[in-house]
């Protein structure tokens, strides 16, 4: 619902926070049953971004493939790349892995249980 007199800057942000919410399905701030004053400023389920997140399978990847230990790049360098060549590391760092002598596999396996 549109206001019926023009809104000054800060009532027009608010409005437009108010309706992305409504359309978004986040908060719908005008139904009586949600009356919070805290509504625009709370953390809604529907903002959980990182449900959906891939970090983790990132991190884990980042770890598990020994990406600094190969190549020396920090994590942020690594996320920071273009997907395309962090695709490419990805898969440069598997390929030396599977290039390592067995011999030196079972020492970097029996370094970690030291």
């Amino acid at each position: 619902m549109l206001p019926d007199e023009a809104l000054n800057s800060v009532d027009a942000s608010v409005y437009m926070s108010d309706m992305y919410d409504i359309h978004t399905g986040i908060y719908n701030h005008n139904l009586a049953e949600n009356s919070n004053p805290l509504s625009t400023v709370i953390q809604h389920p529907a903002d959980d971004f990182t449900t959906d997140s891939h970090i983790e399978n990132i991190v884990r990847t980042y770890a598990m493939e020994e990406i600094y230990d190969k190549l020396g790049l920090s994590f942020i360098e690594y996320i920071s790349l273009p997907i395309d060549i962090a695709e490419h590391v990805l898969k440069t760092v598997r390929e030396i892995r599977e290039k390592e002598p067995n011999d030196k596999k079972i020492m970097k396996e029996f370094d970690k249980l030291k």
